[in-house]
């Protein structure tokens, strides 16, 4: 009898518990945010929102509104400023994450699309292809501090490792634009070899010394490799058929190249650019991250929701890892030991274990659609 009076107390004690959690108002302290560098974000599709992450302990932290439905979310940790982007109001938002609000906006003539930043972190270069202008805002001033006009088709672009001049692909004039981050003037361009298909040019890829970018020809099924300080291309190569754009290991060693049309995944060596390795892969690539000492790269497909698994010590596929959802953009943290893979049907989180090969942690549903995950500290770059 006391034992059953001891737990309908329990049992009445939960409840009341259950009744005041719902009826009475939270008083947990609001969230109080430290450095950039602690976190994971996760920028939601389709509402001004985002989810944030500790990235030490991979825990929930909170949610942050944000004055728009981003475009693109860049984070600047040199600045101190997570860069928001609308295309439709033409808008750059920088926002403090301590105060948990906007510091300052810049409203531009064109819009700011194809954001990339500088490898220093206080540059931000964006292209509006329609318009045929590419603009550099200074991130410490919040100001554009130079524009670039007349343009045909600038897009995806890339910084030197100086961060001084921006190498832009133009698909319509079948070259490589050199344009002056300082004062927006362009030096003379750098011509790509002639195809027998059209010219549909990928994102340029810098490599992480900064002296090499690579750009994937998708009509021809080649990748250009251009030397940003020899002002040349100094080396054509053939991979698979519609090759997207370059990804590399953080410690310089590999470009990959996934190819849409034959599956594949070709692996450069950069030492004398030569192919070493053309490999199964899949289609529908949003991301290739690598980790584990950079000895693995995971090809991440939205199509199969899956990755296929590289051992670039062996230049052999190792293993094929199932998703629990569409993947989007994903991104490796600086120690190269865990992948974050936003999974853009469900709004949850895939954690990837990288050395045991395995999903460690699916983070239930924080936002409507992420499309890609964001670290401060990363052994990924974008461009």
């Amino acid at each position: 009898m006391r034992n059953r009076l001891i737990l309908a107390a329990a049992v009445i004690a939960a409840l009341a518990a259950g009744v005041g959690y719902w009826f009475w108002p939270s008083t947990s302290a609001p969230v109080v945010y430290g450095n950039l560098h602690g976190y994971a974000f996760l920028p939601a599709g389709d509402a001004p929102e985002m989810a944030v992450l500790s990235a030490v302990d991979d825990t929930y932290v909170g949610k942050v509104a944000l004055p728009f439905v981003p475009d693109s979310v860049l984070v600047a940790p040199q600045v101190l400023r997570i860069v928001l982007i609308s295309e439709a109001t033409r808008t750059i938002a920088f926002y403090d994450l301590q105060r948990q609000a906007v510091a300052d906006t810049l409203t531009l003539d064109f819009v700011p699309a194809n954001p990339v930043l500088s490898p220093d972190g206080l540059q931000l270069a964006v292209a509006d292809m329609q318009a045929g202008v590419v603009g550099f805002v200074d991130l410490v001033a919040g100001v554009l501090r130079a524009r670039t006009n007349g343009l045909s088709q600038p897009e995806h672009m890339a910084f030197d490792g100086d961060s001084t001049l921006v190498f832009v692909p133009d698909n319509a004039a079948h070259e490589i634009v050199v344009i002056d981050s300082g004062d927006g003037n362009r030096w003379d361009p750098i011509p790509l070899p002639t195809g027998s298909a059209p010219a549909d040019l990928s994102a340029l890829t810098r490599t992480p010394d900064g002296r090499f970018g690579l750009v994937s020809d998708t009509g021809s099924g080649r990748v250009h490799v251009i030397g940003f300080y020899a002002w040349a291309v100094i080396r054509t190569l053939e991979v698979g058929a519609g090759p997207g754009r370059a990804y590399g290991t953080a410690d310089g060693q590999f470009m990959l190249v996934a190819s849409e049309g034959d599956a594949s995944v070709t692996v450069i060596d950069t030492d004398a650019f030569d192919i070493v390795a053309r490999l199964p892969g899949m289609r529908g690539v949003t991301s290739i991250a690598t980790g584990f000492f950079e000895n693995l790269a995971y090809v991440i497909s939205e199509t199969e929701e899956a990755a296929v698994v590289i051992d670039l010590a062996r230049l052999a596929v190792v293993g094929r890892l199932e998703l629990p959802g569409r993947p989007g953009i994903a991104v490796a943290d600086i120690d190269g030991k865990k992948i974050y893979v936003p999974l853009t049907g469900s709004g949850k989180l895939a954690l990837i274990d990288v050395h045991k090969i395995e999903v460690a942690k699916i983070f239930p549903k924080l936002v409507q659609a992420p499309h890609v995950a964001l670290l401060a500290a990363t052994n990924n770059y974008c461009h």
